[in-house]
C-alpha cells in the first residue's frame, strides 16, 4: 500500500551523527521544493494541469507536499525574504494526536518579546487533528482528521474553523470527506481558494474547494498514487536565509544555512529539541522563534533564532500540550 508520510520522514537523518548529515540530500530537497512551487501553481489552474501531475513521480509530489508552504508558496505571512514583524503577541495553534493527554487543537499566545507562551486552552475538540493550515485571510483554520472512517466511508475529513482573531476561539464551520485513509498534510493556496490534502493510509492527494464564507466543498480534484515515498517536516526561515529540518532519530533541529545566488547549503549544527520526537515545529511570522513539537514528551520548547547565523538557542519557555505535532501562526 502506498503511504504519504509527512510526519515520520527524517530529512537530515540519514547520517550517523549530527555533523555527517549529506548535503547532497538535502541540496535535492530544497531543488524539488522549487520544481514543488511550480507544481502547486500548475495544480490548482485547471483539471488539466491535474491530469498533467499524474504522470510525475510520487516523490515528486511528494517534496511539493513537503516544502510548499515553507518556500512561500502556501503562507499567510508574505514571500521568503519579507517576514512579517510580530508586535505584542501572535496566536500559536497546535495540531495533535487526540488520546487522554489532548482533546483536538489548543491555542497558545507567544510574546514577541520574551518568546513565552501562555498556557494553551482547548479550542476545538476534534478527533486527531494532527496537521493545520491558516487562510492567506487569517480568518480561517484547516485541520485533517487523520482517522479512518467518515460518515461510514473508508475516509479520513477535513474540518474547518472560523478564527477569531482577538480571542484565538475557533468556530466549527464544517467537514468534507478527505478522498483517502488517514490524511496526514494538508495546505491552502495562496489564492485561499482551495485545500490540498495527502492521505497517508490512501496513498491519495484531493483538492477541495473553499467558500467565500470559509467552508469546505466536497473534493473537486483527486490524485491516486503507487509506490512507496516519504517526506520529512521542513522550513525555511523567512528570510530564506535558513533551512530548518526535524530529526526524530537523536531528539533535534538541524540547521543548514542557504546560499541566496546558488541555493548551496551549508551545515550550522544541530540543536537538542529537549524533548521526543520533534515530529513538527514552527518558525513565528518575526522570525525570531522557533517553536519544536515534542510528540512523545507532550511539551512544546521555545528557541531563539540567531538572525546572522540561523543556530538556535532555548528561550527558556516551555509548555505542556499532549501529543503535539503542528505549530501554526495567526498574526492579530
Amino acid at each position: 500500500m502506498t503511504r504519504i508520510c509527512t510526519h515520520c520522514v527524517r530529512l537530515m537523518e540519514p547520517f550517523s551523527g549530527p555533523r555527517r548529515a549529506s548535503l547532497d540530500d538535502a541540496r535535492d530537497a530544497l531543488s524539488a521544493s522549487r520544481r514543488a512551487e511550480r507544481a502547486q501553481e500548475i495544480l490548482f489552474t485547471s483539471q488539466r494541469a491535474l491530469r498533467d501531475i499524474k504522470g510525475q513521480s510520487p516523490w515528486l509530489v511528494g517534496a511539493w507536499l513537503l516544502v510548499a508552504s515553507a518556500l512561500g508558496a502556501v503562507t499567510a505571512f508574505g514571500q521568503p525574504g519579507d517576514p512579517a514583524s510580530a508586535k505584542g503577541d501572535v496566536l500559536v495553534y497546535f495540531g495533535t494526536y487526540t488520546g487522554e493527554k489532548s482533546k483536538g487543537i489548543y491555542v497558545s499566545r507567544l510574546d514577541a518579546g520574551s518568546g513565552a507562551l501562555s498556557t494553551p486552552q482547548l479550542v476545538a475538540e476534534t478527533p486527531n487533528p494532527s496537521y493545520l493550515a491558516v487562510h492567506p485571510t487569517n480568518d480561517f483554520l484547516y485541520a485533517v482528521n487523520e482517522v479512518r472512517s467518515f460518515d461510514d466511508q473508508d475516509t479520513g475529513s477535513v474540518s474547518a474553523f472560523a478564527i477569531d482573531r482577538s480571542s484565538g476561539k475557533l468556530t466549527p464551520l464544517n467537514q468534507q470527506a478527505s478522498a483517502g485513509g488517514g490524511p496526514a498534510y494538508l495546505v491552502v493556496d495562496k489564492s485561499g481558494r482551495h485545500v490540498l490534502v495527502a492521505n497517508y493510509g490512501g496513498g491519495s492527494v484531493a483538492a477541495l474547494p473553499i467558500a467565500s464564507d470559509g467552508t469546505l466543498k466536497p473534493a473537486s480534484a483527486f490524485v491516486q498514487h503507487t509506490g512507496s515515498f516519504s517526506t520529512a517536516d521542513a522550513q525555511v526561515h523567512p528570510t530564506g536565509k535558513f533551512l530548518y529540518g526535524s530529526n526524530r532519530g537523536h531528539d533535534s533541529i538541524v540547521v543548514f544555512a542557504i546560499d541566496q545566488e546558488t541555493g548551496r547549503l551549508t551545515y550550522v549544527e544541530n540543536r537538542s529539541t529537549e524533548g521526543s520526537t520533534p515530529r513538527g515545529f514552527g518558525i513565528d511570522p518575526s522570525g525570531r522563534y522557533l517553536l519544536a513539537a515534542n510528540q512523545r514528551s507532550d511539551s512544546v520548547v521555545v528557541f531563539r533564532i540567531d538572525q546572522q547565523n540561523g543556530r538556535l538557542t532555548p528561550a527558556g519557555h516551555t509548555i505542556d500540550v499532549g501529543s503535539p505535532v503542528c505549530v501554526k501562526f495567526v498574526t492579530r
